[in-house]
């Protein structure tokens, strides 16, 4: 019984690990997005638009789940706005950009190369801008029910809970 406890608590600690670094919220809407969009770009070049399109799913859910936690954490660490929004949203384009392009011309050779690169990488950047503008802002937004409503929802939908709150990362 104590080693199936420490089997759970194992789990546990990995799991809560997991959601420090990844957001899977938004990692499940850039893979349902953007997989499909490239998909459509690619598709009058036969089988190649699904290598494509479930390359650029799978891409975008691992990246994106990656680069909006650390643009929630650089949101909410970095006090100077003009850097946070930089190493917030423009590093993880460009990122997206690098990595996109190197899998649709080396690995795939997807035929519609550059929308195929340029639309994650303009959803990569406008989210990631916005996840950084709405977590800097959060607190201090007017008190209304509207904007309750849609913090709420924000914060169930897009943001990692934040279990690490207290601790010095």
């Amino acid at each position: 019984m104590r080693l199936l406890r420490s089997a759970v608590a194992f789990c546990r600690s990995v799991l809560n690990y997991i959601e420090i670094v990844f957001n899977w919220k938004l990692a499940f809407q850039s893979a349902i997005v953007n997989g499909p969009f490239v998909l459509l770009i690619n598709l009058g070049h036969g089988w190649v638009a699904l290598s494509a399109g479930g390359g650029q799913a799978i891409l975008s859910g691992i990246f994106t789940g990656l680069t909006s936690r650390v643009a929630q954490h650089f949101a909410e660490r970095i006090r100077t706005p003009v850097l946070a929004y930089f190493c917030g949203s423009g590093v993880p384009m460009l990122m997206m950009l690098g990595l996109s392009a190197g899998m649709h011309w080396y690995i795939i050779k997807t035929p519609e190369l550059l929308a195929s690169c340029a639309l994650p990488t303009f959803f990569t950047g406008c989210s990631t801008l916005f996840l950084t503008f709405v977590t800097r802002n959060l607190a201090s937004w007017p008190n209304s029910l509207r904007w309750q409503r849609f913090t709420k929802w924000f914060i169930k939908y897009a943001l990692v809970n934040r279990r690490d709150e207290g601790r010095d990362n």
